[in-house]
């Protein structure tokens, strides 16, 4: 039952980045490729899908290596997929 769970959850994040986050961004005249897009490493955040869809829109990422911490605390690097690695 969990992972047809999380799938689900998963699926869900995804649909939501697709219809809201571009959406937001063009309207404050933001482009993927010029944001950094900051997430934690909650498994909904770092499936497959969701990263191969943010790298398809340019998005460079930043993964916190724990929930708690915050974006000046530790965090890994930054990934560029126009350069095809890390950053920073």
């Amino acid at each position: 039952m969990l992972p047809r769970l999380m799938a689900g959850w998963m699926e869900t994040y995804l649909q939501i980045l697709k219809d809201k986050l571009l959406n937001i961004l063009q309207y404050h005249g933001f482009n993927p490729p010029n944001v950094i897009f900051q997430q934690d490493n909650d498994p909904k955040h770092t499936c497959k899908k969701v990263k191969e869809w943010l790298g398809e829109q340019e998005f460079r990422t930043m993964v916190l290596r724990c929930a708690h911490v915050g974006p000046t605390d530790q965090t890994d690097q930054i990934f560029d997929p126009r350069l095809g690695r890390s950053i920073g």
